[in-house]
């Protein structure tokens, strides 16, 4: 959008641009006719010049300007940025300089030297780290408070006396556990045992529930339980262990006398 006033402001500023030289001269005028007022002839000169300028007379009334767009502020800067740039001089090629001093010709370098060559950059980095964070280290040491002494705690309350065989008791509960019981005042310890016996459950039922060393007997056999199981001992992963295989029958005896039979008495 255009703004008079930032016009305003940019002619007024090409117009003071314009007779800055005009006020220069008039300066330098004012300078000489300062340095020439002890000379009589160049006053009486002046006298005569400034008598002969025309009385001034108020100019004729001006006409209102008119509305300037900004394609027309743009063309003006246009035209005086045109203008500046063809009053300034064609720029010349400079002399040309001195050839320079030969250089050496260069040498190939080897894996072997750029990996020694930054080895050793590494190596003086890594040791210059490592003074500089160990006398950081120092420096964050020193700072800090020397720790001190805590006061001593309070005691400790007496312990309570421990347990004994005195105070012990047996528990067996007919089967495998036992129970070992310490009792003292209003304090009770309980140690469970259970102990790795074979337990005879007689003949095999089906569907009852059998634990770890029960013994049973089935199909002329005795099986010891290895797990928990209900499974028929003799069928595939039941969990019983053959303990004692069924003997096999023996034969048959010989005929035997019947002694039921009459006597003969001999005459």
């Amino acid at each position: 959008m255009f703004n008079p006033d930032e016009f305003g402001e940019a002619m007024g500023q090409l117009v003071l641009d314009a007779v800055r030289p005009l006020k220069a001269e008039i300066e330098e005028l004012r300078k000489q006719l300062a340095e020439a007022k002890q000379t009589v002839a160049t006053q009486a000169f002046v006298r005569e010049q400034i008598k002969a300028l025309p009385v001034p007379k108020d100019g004729a009334p001006g006409q209102d300007g008119k509305a300037v767009s900004i394609e027309e502020v743009d063309k003006l800067v246009e035209a005086r940025v045109k203008a500046a740039i063809a009053a300034m001089p064609a720029p010349k090629d400079g002399a040309d300089g001195k050839d320079g001093a030969p250089g050496q010709d260069g040498k190939t370098v080897t894996l072997e030297e750029i990996d020694s060559l930054v080895a050793e950059k590494s190596a003086r980095w890594e040791l210059d780290f490592e003074r500089r964070a160990a006398a950081t280290l120092e420096k964050a040491i020193d700072r800090m408070p020397k720790p001190k002494d805590g006061t001593d705690g309070k005691d400790g309350r007496d312990g309570v006396d421990g347990l004994g065989f005195d105070d012990l008791q047996a528990e067996y509960d007919g089967e495998r556990g036992i129970t070992l019981k310490f009792t003292k005042d209003d304090r009770v310890k309980s140690i469970a045992l259970a102990m790795p016996v074979v337990i005879d459950r007689g003949v095999y039922k089906e569907g009852a529930d059998y634990v770890t060393g029960d013994g049973v007997t089935w199909g002329g056999s005795y099986w010891i339980a290895q797990q928990a199981t209900k499974a028929k001992p003799d069928s595939q992963n039941s969990g019983f262990r053959l303990a004692v295989k069924k003997g096999r029958d023996g034969k048959d005896g010989r005929n035997g006398i019947d002694k039921t039979a009459p006597v003969k008495v001999k005459e």
